[in-house]
């Protein structure tokens, strides 16, 4: 999704990524707090991150952020929601068996 906006580094999109699973998946009435001046619902996180990205380095860098909100929401929607992806979550078993040691 990021090679057509010219953005060959995917860090960030995978920090936003990451962080509205997270959001996501905290309970409810969960806060956050940003620079410790402000507090606003977890859930409104990953929003304000990308808001930051486009005060702070533009709409390109914003749009690289919204593609990790939105396949961020695609993975949540497909595990956690209707769990149609559910299958593809999984961890491969020769990684379960070298972490957790065979069942």
């Amino acid at each position: 999704m990021n090679i057509p906006l010219n953005s060959f580094i995917h860090a960030r999109a995978l920090l936003v990524c990451l962080t509205y699973l997270a959001s996501r998946l905290a309970p409810a009435g969960s806060q956050t707090s940003l620079w410790g001046i402000v507090s606003i619902p977890i859930t409104y996180f990953p929003y304000a991150l990308i808001a930051m990205d486009f005060i702070m380095a533009g709409p390109a860098a914003a749009a690289t952020s919204v593609t990790g909100a939105i396949v961020g929401h695609l993975w949540w929607w497909g595990v956690h929601d209707t769990r149609a992806l559910r299958s593809y979550a999984s961890a491969p078993l020769w990684l379960s068996n070298w972490i957790d040691g065979p069942r």
